[in-house]
């Protein structure tokens, strides 16, 4: 008989127990809800930007669907343990009918408690009555809208292809490739800058750059490698050997290379630039240089000159210039990374690094710089052959020959301005012949049979990979926090009450 009294007795208090622990329950899991919505947590649910719609719907009906019937079984266990307390208690019949009423529903509830204002028989109960159901009513507003599927930019990393640099992999037709590389890019030097609005991805001042194979249509960013070219000058001794009056020509020894300059010579016309013919083996480390003259003033950062050669002594010979500066100009090669747009394969410039465009200069001999041999790592050729070269230098450091001097004063030339520009010459000779393709009629014919040699190879972009970091529109679960707030207030007074 004590079994089944007991027995009796727990089956009565489990009720109780499960609608105390499901009201506890729906508090701690807006608790947790709230502090999650705080550190973002669902945002790590994503779906793609095509699956909004589903998203949407299936998180709207998981909700609601758990809201309605987590909130039934609190409403049916809760009216079932006032109904048992409503029978044991001791009331006129009046009270217990308008408890049993009011657990019809909400406004059977709420008009129960009007009427209490005539009879009132049941008011506290009534009003507990009415206060709960409201939370319930409240909360079925509150948790379909705790989460959302929300429209966000993520940004994720993608695997792509690069193209850089030309290669060119034909050794056997190397002389041809060679004369390939100075005479093709450089006929396109006389409308470089009149366009200047023109893009040139791959190219950024004197560097070449990698670029995307393909680009994308959303908005990233790639670091990709670089390569610049860094151009030192330094200056040469030019010694005046012999002055030829009656044809008025001077002859001048530059690295133990006579130099003979006319009236007609262009190195001897005001504001302008020439590149000198000095002999070397020509596929030697020497060919890593070049031989400028001007007869202009250049002056490094501190205003010093490069021991230029004096020719206002020369009083017997009529002469628009009163010296002339030769320099010996060698290029090396910086890698270099910079940051690159995805959509159009520009290049942020403050992104490149190390950054070598010079803003400082300081003169030393030309011997003095002493590059080793493994700087000079690209194909090079005779760049006195072509007027392009020096017609590029002179537009880009400003300087006109058509300037009447004896009016003006003539341009004082910096250093590492005409350093500057050299490296943007062959940055862009380099990049000309690796995006712009020729003709193949122009390697057969062109370099190739006047020297009798094997034709040109057209050059190939080398190929690597990078990382892209793009934004693409994805699909997030987000938490309103105003429904998590609201919802936790109403848990906590529903478990009061």
């Amino acid at each position: 008989m004590q079994v089944m009294t007991d027995k009796s007795l727990s089956q009565r208090r489990a009720p109780a127990a499960i609608c105390f622990t499901l009201h506890f329950l729906l508090v701690l899991a807006h608790i947790v809800l709230l502090i999650s919505g705080s550190k973002h947590w669902e945002h790590r649910f994503t779906f793609l930007l095509e699956h909004q719609t589903l998203a949407s719907f299936w998180t709207t009906a998981i909700t609601q669907a758990f809201g309605t019937i987590y909130t039934s079984l609190l409403v049916f266990l809760t009216q079932k343990l006032a109904m048992q307390r409503t029978f044991r208690s001791c009331q006129t019949l009046t009270a217990t009918h308008d408890s049993l009423s009011s657990w019809t529903g909400l406004g059977s509830a709420l008009s129960t408690l009007y009427n209490q204002v005539s009879i009132p028989a049941s008011v506290i109960g009534t009003l507990h009555v009415v206060g709960y159901l409201g939370c319930i009513s409240i909360l079925h507003t509150t948790i379909p809208a705790i989460l959302s599927a929300e429209t966000f930019n993520a940004t994720v990393a993608i695997n792509v292809t690069t193209v850089g640099n030309p290669e060119f992999a034909n050794s056997t037709a190397i002389n041809s490739t060679v004369s390939f590389v100075t005479a093709y890019p450089t006929g396109f030097l006389p409308w470089w800058g009149l366009f200047d609005d023109t893009p040139t991805p791959g190219l950024f001042n004197n560097s070449l750059y990698e670029v995307l194979h393909n680009t994308t249509s959303g908005n990233g960013e790639a670091r990709v490698s670089a390569l610049g070219f860094n151009i030192t000058c330094g200056y040469l001794n030019a010694n005046i050997n012999r002055v030829d009056l009656d044809e008025s020509i001077v002859y001048f020894t530059v690295n133990n290379t006579q130099i003979l300059l006319d009236p007609d010579s262009p190195a001897l016309i005001p504001n302008s630039l020439s590149i000198l013919n000095i002999y070397y083996p020509r596929y030697s480390s020497p060919n890593n240089s070049v031989v400028i003259s001007t007869p202009n003033v250049v002056a490094d950062s501190e205003g010093h000159q490069g021991s230029p050669s004096i020719l206002s002594n020369l009083t017997k010979l009529t002469l628009n210039i009163s010296q002339i500066q030769c320099l010996q100009c060698f290029k090396s090669l910086v890698p270099q990374y910079g940051t690159i747009d995805t959509r159009s394969n520009a290049l942020f410039n403050v992104s490149l690094w190390p950054n070598i465009h010079k803003n400082h200069s300081k003169w030393m001999a030309a011997v003095d710089i002493g590059l080793s041999p493994q700087d000079s790592t690209l194909l090079g050729s005779d760049l006195t052959r072509f007027n392009s070269g020096p017609r590029y230098l002179m537009s880009s450091l400003g300087l006109n020959p058509l300037v009447d001097v004896s009016s003006t004063e003539p341009v004082v030339l910096k250093l590492h301005d005409l350093e500057n520009a050299l490296a943007n010459l062959v940055a862009i000779s380099f990049w000309t012949g690796g995006h712009i393709q020729p003709d193949p009629w122009y390697l057969n014919y062109s370099t190739s049979r006047s020297f009798g040699t094997e034709p040109a190879t057209l050059p190939v972009l080398s190929s690597g990979s990078t990382i892209i970091h793009q934004d693409i529109a994805s699909v997030r679960l987000n938490a309103s926090m105003i429904s998590v707030a609201l919802g936790l207030v109403t848990s906590i007074a529903l478990a009061i009450l």
